[in-house]
């Protein structure tokens, strides 16, 4: 094992180019002159090569399979590795990770989320394992803005169910919710009910990343461009992380923003952003209602920015809020400097001996490491 490999993870809903872009990248490797393979799922047992097509008709070879471990063998020859349909294979997440720990790069396209925006399990599992995560936009197919979701138009209810235009829709967050959609088993129209006082016109905006990737600082980045635009914002903070100040949100370089201080859970801090546009939340995963909240909040209309680590100092899904990733209109993992390799950094180790979960503190506890910092490199 090298550990020269990497994780990167195209995510988004129908229609939306995820395999087109995973085409691109691959194609960027092959003009390289690397031994490229894609790996496409299939409902089958069988095993085979055969030409698919993406949505716009592009056709493209792939490896057909219904399990990674049929075709362990075949892609161990290959120096780049694409896998289409991501979300239907349980054991990606380590399979990904051995042809990366290898030294293979690995370029993974899955839906983000179900009809019914549940995360995959299994997607979950791979956020924190990846180096590289983009969440792609659809068009919504009856506004015609951005399409964060996908939404059934049939009455099954699995969640493995494949299909184009004639089984989906690309929609946003406002039409999720509210569009009448044609039942094709019995004919009939269907609404989503709208809870009082929700608008259902906001959105989710989720920052991750690992210590020293810089979250905080595009939070509030993000949070100054709303201001300038006149738009009332706040910032919620995890009170415990008193390193740099009682009520303000701070980076680690020390710049600062007002912020409202929150203990327990983040329902209890809503009279204090209710007139708010724009609400921020730092350290996202330390909120157990994390994602409860902002889902209420953006289904109010708001625009809600959660900065927030994407996994544990194990690289395992830190607490609910990777919940989000399926509910959110935008996604991005930051990356830091690795303080070992000085490449780039998409994990967090931890330095000291604390063994639970929540441990707030900086360089004196943790450090920024790519994947051969993390695993080469003993504490």
């Amino acid at each position: 094992m090298n550990y020269q490999g990497s994780v990167q993870l195209i995510l988004g809903p129908v229609f939306s180019g995820k395999t087109s872009e995973l085409i691109r990248r691959i194609n960027r490797y092959s003009f390289a002159s690397k031994k490229c393979l894609i790996v496409k799922y299939s409902e089958t047992s069988e095993t085979t090569k055969k030409t698919f097509q993406t949505h716009n008709g592009y056709p493209y070879k792939a490896l057909a399979t219904d399990t990674l471990e049929r075709v362990a063998k075949q892609v161990d020859k290959f120096e780049v590795v694409g896998i289409d349909d991501g979300q239907f294979f349980p054991a990606i997440a380590d399979f990904a990770e051995g042809l990366a720990n290898q030294g293979k790069e690995v370029v993974i396209a899955a839906l983000d989320g179900t009809f019914e925006r549940k995360p995959f399990e299994c997607v979950t599992r791979l956020i924190p394992r990846c180096e590289n995560l983009v969440k792609l936009c659809s068009v919504c197919m009856v506004c015609y803005k951005d399409g964060s979701f996908s939404k059934r138009l049939t009455k099954e209810r699995q969640t493995k169910l494949l299909g184009g235009t004639e089984k989906y829709l690309s929609v946003c967050r406002k039409e999720y919710f509210a569009v009448n959609c044609k039942s094709e088993l019995e004919g009939d129209q269907t609404t989503v009910t709208k809870e009082e006082n929700y608008t259902y016109d906001g959105q989710i905006q989720l920052i991750l990343g690992p210590m020293f990737g810089g979250k905080s600082s595009e939070l509030m980045r993000r949070i100054e461009k709303y201001s300038l635009a006149n738009k009332k914002c706040r910032i919620i903070k995890f009170a415990r992380d008193m390193r740099y100040s009682i009520d303000k949100c701070s980076s680690h370089d020390k710049v600062m923003m007002d912020a409202v201080p929150c203990a327990g859970r983040l329902f209890t801090a809503e009279d204090k952003i209710k007139d708010c546009d724009v609400v921020g939340i730092d350290e996202g995963q330390f909120f157990e209602d994390i994602v409860e909240f902002a889902e209420h909040l953006a289904n109010k209309g708001k625009v809600v920015i959660v900065a927030a680590l994407d996994g544990t100092f194990e690289r395992k899904p830190f607490g609910s809020v990777l919940e989000l990733v399926s509910k959110a209109e935008q996604v991005i993992k930051l990356n830091a400097v690795c303080m070992i390799t000085y490449k780039d950094a998409p994990f967090s180790k931890r330095i000291s001996q604390e063994k639970e979960l929540q441990v707030i503190g900086g360089s004196d506890k943790y450090l920024a490491v790519s994947r051969q910092g993390y695993f080469l490199v003993k504490n």
